[in-house]
């Protein structure tokens, strides 16, 4: 359990309000509206190290991936994850989270339309659709007051197009080398007064920009993306704005190199007899090559994997490619009791899941491939309370989040030898609880006193099956009560998850004594 105070404070005038700065096609630029302090304000006058892209940015920049927005965003450094090619890492004042385990909080926190997304994968592709995004606020520093989570790098704040009065619909097709197409469709309807639904629609996919030894793409991508934000109000004092998303996507794993390698390691008496039999075994089996008569080393072939096409590699493991989702969906209420004082709460939920394989090697031999799975469920709510008396205005309210979710990673190690393969698997319950208040004060027109406080209670928990294997614990729930009953089914074995009645027995072996004849 981790708690933590934050507390707050500026002292600006407005002639400090160049902190704040929006990124735009060039265009004069009028009055910007940002929610930076959970709260619409005039960009100008916030006292805050903020960036705004708008859609019109996006179109102009050919922003098309989270990743193209470092062109538009000084000192904002966006990549592929390492492990994770539908992540992003997000790097702001050099502060980022390479590593996307469940049970690591990003430096950097991302939010859609105020919905708290925990993890990066899919994140790649939250911006496809320009037509659909309305802008993208980017806050540097550390943010703890007044956001969901504290992140001491930033905040990532992406809201997107809201309904309008007028009905209108597009489609758009896009065309590329490396066999890309894009096609994108949207309507924008009125209801009835006061009431709009927005719907999209997105297809894309490439060839992707490399090939495995089988002729598999690498980093390739296959993605559906679909959208729909419902917004409504009653009156002047109730209004009501729902939205959802959800992400589908295919990809090739990243481009793998074998760069060099030791030959005195096969030369070595010791070593040579491994590397024959690795090298044998894998080409008997995969039909690569003719079966080779005497290879007391493995140094001639391993060469062969060196040098040439930095986009060709000699991997197999590729060609099962990183499938996912991403799904989140958010709904905003709102009350105004009377001028003093508004009610809102903001309730979220944000799933994800991917699988994939991941040659190292980049050898067709079975020397260092790597399987995974994540899968994630995170649920939130924030009731605020946005309050104006005199001079003074500001928002107080409270938070909680809860995420559940599995974190699985199948190595293996010369597996063509009989090493057994090691799983790391974990199943973590995270949770953040904050009650938080900040208040302005304008003293004058031109100078304002702001203040913050924030105390948050966080909590982290995590069951590891770690083993020797090739098996996931995953899906188990295995029973600390002598008396419980095995949950229906064992692990889906489409991610490659044994259903062999052993293992089960050897990770609960309690379970012989309600389910006879099972162990």
């Amino acid at each position: 359990m981790r708690s933590m105070l934050v507390i707050g404070s500026a002292l600006t005038a407005a002639l400090a309000a160049g902190a704040a700065h929006a990124a735009n096609d060039g265009t004069a630029v009028g009055e910007v509206v940002v929610t930076a302090r959970r709260v619409a304000e005039d960009q100008q006058k916030v006292p805050v190290a903020v960036t705004v892209v708008d859609s019109r940015a996006l179109v102009s920049r050919n922003i098309r991936t989270l990743n193209d927005l470092q062109t538009a965003l000084p000192g904002v450094q966006l990549a592929d994850s390492p492990d994770n090619v539908a992540g992003t890492v997000i790097s702001i004042r050099g502060q980022n989270t390479p590593d996307d385990a469940i049970t690591t909080d990003p430096n950097t926190g991302v939010y859609y339309d105020g919905v708290y997304l925990p993890r990066v994968n899919g994140l790649k592709f939250i911006l496809q659709n320009s037509d659909e995004v309305g802008q993208v606020e980017v806050l540097r520093g550390p943010q703890g007051t007044l956001f969901g989570r504290n992140t001491t790098g930033g905040a990532f704040n992406i809201t997107s197009a809201a309904p309008t009065a007028d009905f209108s619909a597009y489609a758009r097709g896009i065309v590329g080398n490396y066999s890309l197409w894009d096609v994108s469709l949207g309507a924008n309807m009125p209801l009835a007064p006061e009431v709009g639904l927005r719907l999209a629609f997105e297809h894309g996919q490439h060839d992707g920009y490399g090939q495995d030894a089988l002729g598999a793409g690498l980093q390739s991508e296959d993605y559906d993306s679909f959208h729909g934000r419902f917004a409504a109000k009653a009156g002047d004092r109730f209004s009501l704005d729902a939205v959802a998303n959800y992400i589908s996507f295919t990809q090739g794993e990243s481009v793998v190199k074998l760069h060099d390698f030791n030959p005195a390691s096969l030369e070595n008496p010791a070593t040579a007899q491994i590397a024959g039999a690795v090298i044998t075994d894998v080409l008997i089996e995969s039909g690569l090559a003719p079966i080779p008569q005497n290879f007391p080393t493995g140094i001639g072939i391993l060469d062969s994997f060196i040098g040439g096409s930095p986009y060709r590699t000699g991997g197999t493991d590729d060609a099962s490619p990183n499938r996912g989702h991403l799904f989140t969906a958010g709904l905003t209420l709102a009350y105004q009791l009377n001028d003093m004082l508004t009610l809102k709460s903001i309730t979220g939920v944000a799933t994800t899941a991917r699988s994939g394989r991941l040659d190292l090697d980049a050898t067709p031999f079975a020397i260092l491939p790597v399987q995974e799975y994540t899968q994630s469920t995170a649920w939130s709510e924030e009731a605020q309370a946005l309050f104006r008396v005199g001079r003074v205005d500001g928002v107080a309210g409270a938070y909680f989040s809860r995420e559940t979710g599995e974190d699985d990673t199948l190595a293996s190690e010369l597996s063509v030898l009989g090493a057994p393969p090691f799983t790391y698997d974990g199943v973590a319950d995270n949770r953040s609880e904050a009650v938080f208040a900040q208040a302005n004060w304008r003293l004058t027109d031109r100078l304002t006193i702001t203040g913050g406080l924030r105390y948050t209670w966080d909590s982290k928990g995590l069951r590891s099956f770690n083993h020797a294997g090739g098996t996931f614990a995953r899906g188990l729930a295995v029973p600390t009560d002598p008396n419980a009953i095995l949950p229906g089914g064992f692990p889906n074995p489409d991610f490659g998850q044994s259903t062999n009645p052993a293992y089960v027995c050897l990770i609960a072996p309690n379970l012989q004594n309600v389910a006879p004849g099972l162990c």
